[in-house]
């Protein structure tokens, strides 16, 4: 229930890391219900990374899961002296964690991943809308950065990623440098990159089932390339919408089991209407398709 609002970091000769929190080096914590609005890290000197949250253990390994849930950061901003990794809304470095619910709206960054930065993290994605993001470098909405030093989880599901840019790669999501990401259930819609892709995968993995993605994609299950038709401004799908219960309830992959939140961002059970198949998107609707 806190506000961090219009902070502003400034370095001149070191880095500016989380203008509006920093956690680090801690057991179990959970960041819930706040506001990450208007925060602002600048460096001259190269390092500025985690706008509105930074989360950073050096080392997952002995260190507690950070829950990060029903938070909102929003047009927060980072400026550095390159082009390198930055993570604008939220930065996890070489964390635990576990993001749902969250709204991640009109972030700004010289750097990669103007949502969200996840490097060497291990986490879980979830309900989480991710919108109107805008990078000059890779991963407007979301870029994963390298595996986890350990632990194997790098899972997005149900998450709803639109309206991003980058000027690189990866309008909605980059992943690169050795990743291995579990991509299940989320839309990637509308985002914009110069390379002209949703998501971008380079050096790294990407499994990627019953996702909706502009433009398609190749590879996978269950992906399909339908307008989501969303009916309002908090994303919500219109009765009409081809996600409507096109999505996976849980899949094996690998011998692993993956499964949906059992809750949308709004607080619909999922799958709904009960007995069906969960829809494509952080939101779950009502709507009965015949």
């Amino acid at each position: 229930g806190n506000i961090y609002r219009a902070n502003i970091l400034y370095a001149t000769n070191k880095g500016a890391v989380g203008a509006g929190l920093v956690v680090g080096w801690t057991g179990e914590v959970t960041i819930l219900e706040n506001i990450f609005d208007g925060n602002k890290g600048t460096s001259a000197y190269g390092l500025a990374q985690g706008g509105g949250l930074c989360v950073s253990d050096q080392d997952i390994s002995g260190y507690g899961r950070k829950m990060i849930v029903k938070n909102r950061f929003l047009n927060n901003r980072l400026t550095r002296a390159d082009n390198w990794r930055c993570g604008a809304g939220i930065l996890l470095f070489k964390t635990l964690a576990t993001l749902n619910a969250n709204e991640i709206v009109g972030n700004t960054a010289n750097g990669s991943g103007a949502g969200v930065l996840a490097y060497m993290s291990s986490f879980r994605f979830e309900n989480n809308i991710i919108a109107h993001n805008v990078t000059t470098g890779w991963g407007g909405g979301v870029d994963v950065d390298r595996g986890p030093q350990s632990g194997t989880e790098q899972l997005m599901v149900n998450n709803t990623i639109t309206g991003n840019r980058a000027i690189t790669y990866g309008g909605g999501l980059n992943v690169g440098n050795g990743a291995n990401v579990i991509v299940l259930n989320n839309i990637l819609w509308a985002d914009t990159a110069q390379n002209g892709s949703e998501l971008s995968v380079s050096g790294s993995t990407a499994n990627v089932h019953y996702c909706d993605i502009q433009g398609g994609w190749s590879g996978g299950t269950g992906n399909i390339n339908v307008d989501p038709q969303f009916r309002d401004s908090a994303y919500r799908l219109a009765n009409t919408s081809g996600c409507l219960q096109r999505g996976i309830d849980s899949v094996q992959l690998d011998g692993a089991w993956y499964k949906a939140p059992p809750y949308c961002i709004y607080g619909m059970p999922r799958p709904s209407p009960a007995g069906t198949r969960t829809d494509i998107d952080a939101s779950e609707s009502d709507y009965l398709v015949v």
